[in-house]
Formats: C-alpha cells, sequence, structure tokens
C-alpha cells in the first residue's frame, strides 16, 4: 500500500508550475525514493504561517503532519509527496480554474508515477519467502530483502539467486545485502 500527499508548494527558487517529489522535509524527515519516476527531486520546508519572503525551494503547510502520520501505517518508501510550485511566495485563494491549469500539463507525467506505484504493488515476494525459510531470517531481515527486491523489479534489474552454504542467520544475510548491493 502507497500513499500520496499531492498539492501545492510556493517557492522563491523556482517557476509557478514546476512539478517536484519530495526527498526532504524540514532537514528532519526523508521520504525514501526507491522506485523510478519522472519527477525532478527537491526537498521542502514546512512552516506554521503563510510565509511571503524569504529563500524556500519549496513551501508549505502540511507535509510534516502528513509524512508523520503516514510513518505510523506505512514504511517510508511508501509514502510519496508530490508538489506543483503554484506561487513565488505570494498570499492569494487558487481558484479551481488556476488548479486545473497548474496540474493539466503535468497530467502524463502523474499517471504514469501512477502505474509505476500500481506495478510495485504487484510485486511477487516469493523469492524472499524462499530466502527467509532457506537461511532461517528474521521478520525485520525479510522486510529489509523486501525493500530490495522491490528497487531491483522497479528497475528492471534481475533478482541474484543464492545458493551458498548455510552458516548462520546474521553472516547468511550480511552476505545476502552485500551481494545486492552491488547493484
Amino acid at each position: 500500500m502507497n500513499i500520496i500527499n499531492f498539492g501545492i508548494a510556493g517557492s522563491s527558487n523556482h517557476k509557478i508550475g514546476e512539478i517536484f517529489l519530495i526527498n526532504k522535509i524540514n532537514n528532519k524527515f526523508f521520504p525514501d525514493i526507491l522506485i523510478n519516476h519522472p519527477f525532478r527531486e527537491s526537498e521542502i520546508i514546512c512552516v506554521d504561517e503563510v510565509v511571503t519572503d524569504g529563500n524556500y525551494n519549496l513551501v508549505d503547510m502540511e507535509s510534516v503532519g502528513f509524512f508523520q502520520a503516514a510513518t505510523k501505517f506505512l514504511k517510508a518508501h511508501n509514502i510519496f509527496l508530490i508538489k506543483i510550485v503554484s506561487d513565488n511566495l505570494v498570499c492569494f485563494r487558487p481558484t479551481d480554474e488556476f488548479m486545473r491549469d497548474l496540474i493539466t500539463p503535468h497530467k502524463e507525467k502523474i499517471l504514469r508515477f501512477l502505474d509505476g506505484l500500481k506495478e510495485k504493488e504487484e510485486i511477487d515476494f516469493s523469492e524472499v519467502e524462499k530466502l527467509v525459510k532457506k537461511y532461517n531470517l528474521s521478520f525485520s531481515q525479510k522486510e529489509k530483502l523486501k525493500d530490495f527486491l522491490i528497487y531491483y523489479k522497479l528497475n528492471n534489474l534481475e533478482f541474484p539467486k543464492f545458493n551458498f552454504e548455510k552458516t548462520n542467520r546474521k553472516k547468511d544475510f550480511e552476505r545476502i545485502v552485500n551481494e545486492l548491493k552491488k547493484f
């Protein structure tokens, strides 16, 4: 399962209409972007009040709250924030027509991204389950291997086959991870 916060943000550094996938929030929270996507990435600063001056790559008022709430239910690689620059730090109330004009040029990118997320949810984890059983791996080790498998599948890489003698859980897991990190 994935969750997406799609919205607008102000910026003193970007043009109105530019779209971004957020990779850092307030230098404190880091969505874990493991998939290929058609967007530029950016950090965002989340504030409590409207700002009309300052130097902001992107700024909004909800990204921290959204991310914190989402992490109570999902892993960071299942949480996405997509922001379109709506203003250059000018306080205004956007109309429906303004929002439609802002979003329409990015419709295809957004749909491609959503299709990629759908593919991610359909990944078969049986290869990971076999490794877990064969090398007696823990639940947290299994979850880490799932993350690797997602990365491999979404980047069209073949997940390696492992066939070495079982030693102990920790060493076996380290061998698997070291092999997976080569790509």
